[in-house]
């Protein structure tokens, strides 16, 4: 896709990012697997996590894909997310949370609420693939970057509409928050990579995460762009676009106040 092709030339040229930005897709029940990508139970011979899957398309340029029988019980969030399983009462009544990441059962009630989750059995699960070897439609673009690039890429994000982010932000199931959440809204999404992510995910400390729907990436590009034009400079002691305009601004500021 050619927009794809834009995307990955203005990361490279605008950004630092240490792995691939990630395609993202999501299953139907009726559709054929994309064609030679991976699958964990079959290839592996294990089950994996979530953020195992991305961080072998991020990592190790590996695309893959997973359907319930691929994901692992040993995150149950995940599967619940996903929509691969309908969540347990004891999941719902905050059993995973109450006394680790909430004070109450009212509270952990109240948290696993805020959990962003596909309606069951919606899709039959997710594929992952590095933005260079992506042979579907993705319906989704995440990347890990750090928050230099974040700032970037959120600024890029407004480009056509001026709306600033507006995301919810718990630290806890990525997959959720980085993933679900902006598929659901249909918005840029960022968020900050929860514990399982950075132990199984290979995810360091200074990365954040910032996923865009594909409806968005044209103008995050474009964005992108014109950040770059604003804010270059061709030889030493040049002024940017952006400094000349603060520099008239606070004239204007000084006149009024008679400095």
């Amino acid at each position: 896709m050619d927009i794809l092709n834009s995307f990955q030339k203005a990361v490279d040229r605008h950004l630092s990012l240490r792995s691939y930005p990630i395609a993202i897709k999501f299953l139907k029940r009726t559709e054929e697997l994309p064609p030679n990508i991976g699958r964990p139970a079959r290839d592996l011979g294990e089950t994996i996590r979530p953020c195992v899957g991305w961080h072998l398309a991020r990592h190790s340029g590996l695309p893959v894909a997973m359907l319930l029988d691929d994901f692992t019980t040993a995150c149950p969030s995940g599967v619940f997310v996903f929509g691969l399983m309908a969540p347990t009462p004891a999941w719902l009544e905050g059993d995973l949370s109450c006394g680790i990441y909430s004070a109450t059962r009212e509270a952990a009630v109240n948290m696993e609420k805020h959990v962003f989750r596909l309606e069951v059995g919606s899709y039959a699960g997710v594929a992952f693939a590095p933005l260079g070897k992506v042979n579907f439609t993705p319906d989704l673009i995440m990347t890990f970057c750090n928050s230099n690039d974040a700032r970037r890429l959120i600024v890029a994000s407004a480009w056509d509409t001026g709306e600033p982010l507006k995301v919810s932000i718990s630290g806890r199931d990525l997959c959720s928050e980085a993933i679900v959440q902006p598929f659901l809204s249909q918005k840029p999404a960022l968020a900050i990579p929860c514990r399982g992510d950075r132990q199984h995910g290979a995810t360091h400390d200074d990365e954040i995460v910032f996923t865009t729907p594909m409806a968005k990436l044209a103008g995050i590009v474009t964005g992108l762009e014109e950040f770059e034009k604003s804010h270059r400079v061709e030889y030493l002691g040049e002024e940017t676009e952006l400094q000349r305009r603060y520099k008239e601004m606070a004239k204007m500021l000084d006149a009024k106040l008679g400095r």
